[in-house]
């Protein structure tokens, strides 16, 4: 018996085959079952296009407007692309057609939170859980805007039941209101009632290294080791521990098993560079090599601009527009500043969307420079391409990014919409300038950075997403704004 469309895209996703399960779904387009429609969106949203994603989910709600499951799913996907106000009202029209699933209390909830409705958010909360008591998305998700209302971590850890099960949880509440030493207790008393538990082993040597205790690191990494020697998180945490002890070659090892295992996962190569920097090992300038993997392009006005400035004072406008109550995200690189909420892929304003055509030629021209080759980056190179996600960032005086990754892409970039002068001067100084190399990992000895690009209007910059990334603090009366987005192979 020939397999059902259906049941085969549905296999193909359990089994992690998205092209492929794309491939069999989208030649059906607009004539295909709710349910094939369903499996479409889920392949592109692995696929990480969730823009493409979202329109599927539209499509759905449109040829199938009697189903609670379609609005439902059309929530979801526009609160995922921070679509807020929108993924409310389907939310709200799911209600209305019969469905009160827990599932789409929490979307309703994380919509409501998206517009800074923080007590009418953990209300919808509430619903969710009391639908599903202890549903750990929901727990979680209140917790969050406890913490955003109040600033009482405590309220917020309090969320959780008591009990080894979710220590884990209630420690990153510490953690995000600055105060890992607090956090590592928790764990550690959870540890003590369930020793034998792993996941609570690896979090302690996490933890323990965030809170500067790189001894018990060290400790509880080795244990963590000992028991699952070929856990990916057990190899991780061992590998962060031997760095802050400076011991770079045990963690080399581990992080060249990890990265055989995971090439494309930028946490473990990210790791890797780290130690083969310090350890001198050959891998560090093939994974970091600056000069060739971070290059700058100039970007031009796209069709219906004379000039690029009247385009980029045009851009700025219409991001000043998205800015403006935004607020600072939590839990993110950024500090001193606002991150726009909706999606810029999904913005429906021409400037925005110009943005998209204006630097397309460079993201192939960085491709075809990149080339082919077997290392983590130019490995995936395959010729096309996919923006993953799209937002912008405007700094204010002191503002700055901490150094971090983006591990679930290929390549990351910085757009600079507006410059101040004092961060566009070429001096010493480098202040706001965008710099590479020195990771969020503790080490021993430190690392600096080692390499930097001197933002200007107009500029692009392109790098590989696993390179360690951040900026200086800058001084000025007028702020930095820059639109940001993630490349995936397509």
């Amino acid at each position: 018996m020939t397999q059902k469309p259906e049941d085969a895209a549905a296999a193909l996703l359990a089994a992690g085959r998205a092209g492929e399960a794309l491939a069999l779904v989208e030649p059906l387009g607009r004539g295909a079952s709710h349910t094939l429609l369903a499996r479409w969106a889920v392949a592109l949203k692995m696929l990480e296009r969730a823009d493409e994603a979202l329109a599927v989910r539209r499509l759905a709600a449109e040829r199938f407007p009697q189903s609670g499951v379609a609005w439902h799913n059309l929530a979801s996907a526009l609160c995922d692309l921070g679509a807020d106000n929108e993924a409310a009202e389907a939310a709200r029209k799911a209600f209305q057609l019969g469905l009160d699933a827990p599932e789409t209390w929490l979307v309703y909830g994380r919509a409501l939170a998206g517009q800074q409705r923080l007590e009418a958010a953990v209300e919808g909360l509430d619903e969710a859980l009391r639908r599903r008591p202890g549903y750990p998305e929901a727990l979680e998700e209140k917790a969050k805007q406890l913490w955003a209302m109040t600033r009482d971590a405590d309220r917020a850890a309090a969320v959780f039941p008591a009990g080894p099960a979710h220590a884990q949880a209630r420690a990153a509440m510490f953690r995000a209101a600055g105060d890992p030493s607090r956090g590592l207790a928790e764990l550690e008393e959870a540890l003590r009632a369930a020793p034998g538990d792993l996941a609570l082993m690896q979090a302690v040597a996490a933890l323990a290294l965030e809170a500067g205790a790189v001894v018990r690191a060290l400790e509880a990494s080795d244990v963590a080791l000992a028991r699952a020697p070929n856990d990916p998180i057990s190899m991780q945490a061992r590998a962060a521990a031997c760095l802050a002890a400076g011991r770079p070659e045990e963690a080399l090892a581990l992080a060249r098993r990890l990265v055989a295992s995971q090439p494309h996962n930028g946490s473990v190569v990210a790791l890797a560079a780290v130690a083969a920097r310090l350890a001198g090992a050959p891998e560090a300038e093939r994974l970091f090599d600056y000069p060739t993997m971070v290059r700058g392009f100039d970007i031009g006005p796209p069709p219906g601009w004379s000039t690029a400035a009247a385009w980029l004072a045009d851009l700025k406008t219409s991001l000043d527009r998205l800015h403006d109550g935004a607020v600072e995200p939590a839990a993110q690189s950024l500090r001193g500043g606002t991150q726009t909420g909706p999606d810029l892929r999904i913005v429906d304003d021409p400037a925005i969307r110009s943005f998209f055509i204006a630097i397309d030629p460079a993201i192939r021209a960085y491709m075809a420079g990149l080339g082919a080759g077997d290392d983590p980056l130019r490995a995936r190179n395959s010729g096309g391409y996919a923006i993953s996600g799209a937002w912008s960032i405007r700094l204010r005086s002191a503002g700055r990014h901490v150094d971090h990754i983006h591990p679930r892409g290929w390549l990351s970039s910085a757009f600079y919409v507006e410059v101040p002068p004092e961060v566009a001067a070429d001096d010493e100084a480098r202040a706001g300038w965008l710099q590479f190399g020195r990771p969020s990992l503790r080490t021993e000895p430190p690392l600096e950075p080692a390499w930097f690009e001197r933002p200007s209007p107009g500029r692009l910059v392109l790098f590989p997403s696993y390179m360690w990334h951040g900026t200086a603090p800058f001084v000025s009366a007028r702020p930095r704004t820059t639109i940001a987005f993630d490349v995936v192979p397509a």
